[in-house]
């Protein structure tokens, strides 16, 4: 089985998906002395067998495809929240900027008051 998988440490974000592992490939069609109807029900049945393994592997195919629209949409969910908590971290250090240079500017001031 394969894993897919993507994290994001600073906010404890942790996203797996696992995948079915495939089907193997049919037994090869053996070679065989029928002849006449017993060899046409023979080669029928061998299709048929080869016909039910390729739907099997479809199936699996449909279901990986599915487990892994399910994980895209789940990363990017994932990838939208985490850029806007990067864009609200941003603003509040933006913020917290502003207020440093305004505090910055009142002791520059309260210190020429105090020195005269």
């Amino acid at each position: 089985a394969r894993t897919n998988s993507a994290g994001s440490s600073s906010s404890g974000i942790r996203v797996t998906s696992t995948r079915s592992t495939p089907m193997p490939p049919p037994a090869p069609l053996q070679d065989t002395t029928l002849e006449g109807k017993d060899k046409t029900k023979y080669v029928v049945s061998q299709l048929q067998q080869v016909l039910n393994s390729m739907l099997a592997e479809q199936h699996v195919a449909e279901q990986q495809c599915v487990e892994d629209e399910e994980f895209m949409s789940l990363l990017f969910n994932t990838l939208t929240r985490v850029q806007s908590e990067a864009t609200a971290d941003r603003d509040r250090l933006a913020n917290t900027e502003a207020s440093l240079a305004k505090m910055e500017a009142d002791l520059a001031v309260a210190s020429s008051r105090a020195s005269t």
